[in-house]
């Protein structure tokens, strides 16, 4: 499984709402300004607009959204036992008794949907994420493709053109399915921080 830094984020434009008062927008600024303008935009969660509003996400603020998320799903009958900023979490919904693994899976994914619309927690956690692994948004496919370079996967001259078709053929599938081996580990180190993956 992928991790968010490398899902598009043009997801953050499909639900926007224009503000209806555009002098309380924030002047966003930096490498990431658009994304959190949309972000911004979109956010019903009081908590998840004032960490959106500076063009930066501390600990504290994402610390918080989170609870309200983990709190939600509670309410609904959850029980959690990780819930990352990375998009891997640890959720059992209730009632799971003599239900299927799909079953299971797609309960989850309900609850925490409808608990997202509510907190936006999935917003912040994927700007939080991309913002600490590529903080002056570069180009994903050249980062990661310079990152196997490095850590010895691919050889010197891989381009991010190859990374891009080879992600979008399946090739690294076998690395996140044997991650116990040295190249595994390796491509695992690029994808969590492929600006500083040795």
């Amino acid at each position: 499984m992928l991790l968010a830094y490398l899902i598009p984020c043009s997801f953050l434009l499909g639900a926007c709402s224009q503000p209806t008062n555009t002098s309380e927008v924030p002047s966003f600024s930096g490498p990431w300004a658009v994304e959190f303008s949309q972000a911004y935009e979109a956010a019903s969660n009081p908590a998840a607009k004032e960490a959106l509003s500076d063009s930066v996400l501390t600990d504290m603020e994402v610390s918080e959204v989170r609870g309200e998320q983990v709190s939600c799903l509670e309410n609904l009958g959850c029980t959690v036992y990780e819930l990352n900023t990375d998009g891997s979490a640890s959720i059992i919904p209730p009632q799971t008794q003599g239900q299927t693994v799909e079953e299971i899976t797609q309960k989850t994914n309900q609850l925490s949907t409808q608990c997202d619309t509510q907190t936006n927690w999935s917003v912040i956690a994927y700007l939080y994420t991309v913002t600490h692994m590529n903080p002056d948004n570069e180009d994903t496919y050249s980062l990661m493709a310079e990152c196997l370079v490095r850590v010895g996967i691919e050889p010197e001259g891989y381009t991010s053109d190859q990374y891009r078709s080879d992600f979008e053929n399946g090739t690294f599938i076998p690395y996140f399915e044997n991650q116990e081996t040295s190249e595994g580990q390796a491509f695992f180190r690029c994808n969590q921080d492929p600006v500083n993956a040795r």
